[in-house]
């Protein structure tokens, strides 16, 4: 039994040292092939989440067809799923010594603990489909899917993972992965006109239709057999993250007492900011920086959610609905006006950590922050900021 300790604690570390390195701050950089791609927006911001990757040789390939494996990966990789824990129970000898709460405690008599250890794909046994190579990068995904009941396979027990993926399988395969609390208030109606609603898949796409986290346009035609590729993929799961995000989390109250709708009349609309007429990495400065009253402007980004709790360069923690914000040079403490340059809405925020780093980028704010002032799906917007307080 004593062997069974270690491995549970250096776990334990490595799942803390993993998810400390996977919260650090980074810039991640454009692929080449994403910037000038239909779906950039979406890649890109996906990129920024942590989520996907691209290849080595600094592509996404964005239309390359995705396999059916492939898409799994995609879903579970991005989408903000419950932990899944196995159980293991353990004897314990009377006098051992065990940790609760930081307390060493000392067992009076013979006990048994049970403990919650994390999703491990080796601690479960081999899914049973015909066609899978059991040896292939993949397992760990399908086991996490079959888990999950995310897939269940074909009737003569295939998976056919190497199969590309079909627009119907997909958003079915999406579809399971969505909180069941948000699966309300379908029609009977039918959206797509190519849709039969005895399909199997017909529950998931019109879910999808209803809720407009997907657009087919006047034509209301779907193509539920058209093979998806990397881009498509992307897509379609940020527009739902995005979605899921306006469900799960909506803006507090507390933002309407810092955005003001009324346009400020010195400030130049959006279709005048542009790169030859506009510095948009500083203006003149009224002051010296770090001194009240001094305005600059340039890009204001904001902070993926996968930082929500990560510890900033001043110290604090940082939390997507408080008002904070990252910046080079400022000082911590300062009280800054972020203000849209496109539609003149502003929000008061408070200096807590360095960067951002990426290029001409001035400010990254949090996301309650950027929400205040813009939609989450610009990703950059043009502001421009104002010292109201030192600290």
């Amino acid at each position: 039994m004593k062997s069974i300790y270690p491995k549970i604690i250096s776990l334990s570390i490595l799942s803390i040292l993993g998810l400390s390195l996977f919260l650090t701050n980074i810039a991640v950089a454009q692929l080449s092939d994403v910037p000038n791609h239909l779906y950039k927006r979406e890649i890109q911001g996906l990129l920024d989440s942590g989520c996907i990757k691209g290849y080595p040789d600094n592509t996404f390939k964005p239309d390359k067809l995705v396999s059916r494996v492939e898409t799994l990966k995609f879903i579970l990789e991005c989408m903000q799923m419950p932990e899944i824990y196995s159980e293991e129970k353990f004897k314990l000898p009377k006098n051992a010594v065990v940790l609760v709460n930081n307390q060493e405690i000392k067992l009076d008599q013979e006990s048994e603990v049970t403990f919650k250890l994390p999703f491990n794909p080796n601690l479960y046994s081999d899914v049973s489909f015909l066609d899978i190579d059991t040896n292939s990068w993949y397992i760990p995904y399908l086991k996490e899917a079959v888990i999950r009941k995310l897939i269940s396979g074909y009737v003569d027990n295939t998976f056919k993972p190497l199969n590309n993926v079909k627009k119907k399988e997909f958003f079915t395969i999406l579809y399971r992965a969505v909180p069941e609390n948000l699966k309300t208030g379908l029609t009977q109606e039918a959206i797509a006109l190519d849709v039969n609603e005895k399909d199997w898949s017909y529950e998931a796409i019109q879910f999808f239709l209803e809720n407009k986290i997907l657009d087919l346009g006047e034509k209301r035609i779907f193509n539920p057999d058209k093979e998806l590729n990397r881009g498509h993929i992307a897509k379609f799961i940020f527009d739902y993250l995005r979605w899921e995000e306006t469900k799960l989390n909506p803006i507090k109250e507390v933002v309407k007492e810092v955005i003001k709708e009324v346009p400020n009349p010195e400030i130049k609309p959006e279709e005048d900011n542009t790169p030859e007429q506009v510095d948009t990495n500083t203006l003149t400065p009224t002051k010296d920086e770090n001194q009240v009253g001094f305005k600059t402007s340039g890009k204001a980004s904001f902070y993926a959610d996968s930082l929500a709790g990560n510890k900033t360069a001043s110290g604090d923690i940082y939390d997507p609905e408080r008002f904070m914000a990252a910046h080079k040079t400022l000082a911590f403490g300062t009280i800054v006006k972020v203000t849209n340059v496109s539609n003149g809405k502003w929000v008061k925020v408070v200096i807590q950590d360095r960067g951002p780093y990426a290029k001409n980028r001035l400010i990254d704010l949090s996301k309650s922050s950027f929400q205040a002032l813009d939609d989450l799906s610009k990703g950059l917007i043009n502001v421009e900021i104002e010292i109201l307080e030192t600290p």
